[in-house]
């Protein structure tokens, strides 16, 4: 029985939204399966919920932040978890709370990072314009980040937000 047999059909990405596409079509064409879970990077998951959707099949994911999953409003995905804007609402109500003055965000370069970094931005300056806001983008694959934190240290901001996933987000938080 295709796809109903109990076994694990699996597949990687290796988060390229090419290798995303073409594993999410094997699995739905070849191995004929019911549904498909996973997904980490908001670009692999948009690529693969295209084919979701061309096949009418269930795709299911709680870990792909970005906006546009939810803005194509597919009825075959199912992204219950968090959001871009949810979470960046969050921080910005909170900061905005907290009546900070001064903040960076140190924020890793994929479309997670730079896209809540600016988003984080965007909410700041509606709720909190008096708050000078900037974010720093960093390569999530370095491991010296001293360059840029130590010119933050002379005038040190009141607030940092680290936008990063480990190990890079260690990695910053220990040469902070």
């Amino acid at each position: 029985m295709p796809g109903g047999s109990g076994r694990r059909n699996l597949q990687d990405n290796r988060g390229s939204p090419e290798k995303g596409r073409a594993a999410t079509e094997r699995l739905m064409r070849r191995d004929k399966v019911v549904a498909v879970t996973g997904g980490h990077q908001s670009s692999v998951c948009l690529a693969e919920i295209e084919v979701a959707h061309r096949y009418k099949t269930p795709y299911i994911d709680t870990n792909c932040w970005s906006d546009d999953i939810r803005k194509k409003g597919y009825p075959e995905v199912f992204n219950p978890g968090n959001y871009n804007t949810r979470v960046s609402t969050a921080m910005a109500e909170t900061i905005a709370a907290l009546k900070v003055k001064s903040g960076v965000a140190f924020a890793e370069n994929t479309d997670y990072g730079v896209g809540q970094g600016k988003l984080l931005g965007e909410i700041l300056q509606k709720l909190a314009p008096q708050i000078n806001y900037k974010y720093v983008a960093l390569d999530r694959a370095g491991k010296d980040f001293t360059p840029d934190v130590l010119p933050l240290r002379a005038s040190p901001p009141e607030m940092v937000v680290n936008i990063m996933l480990p190990p890079a987000a260690y990695i910053l938080m220990n040469q902070w």
